[in-house]
């Protein structure tokens, strides 16, 4: 019984670190492409 919730702690750890993982990804890629954005709109305005 306990190596079973033990393996399944582990699974759920894993895939909630892989998912963090590919949150901060997907959140650093916004992050650039907004400010790439406010810098060109920015720079239109003048």
């Amino acid at each position: 019984m306990n190596e079973i919730m033990i393996d399944i702690t582990f699974d759920l750890i894993y895939l909630l670190s892989s998912s963090l993982v590919i949150l901060l990804l997907f959140a650093f890629f916004v992050n650039g492409y907004v400010n790439k954005k406010i810098s060109v709109y920015r720079n239109e305005e003048g």
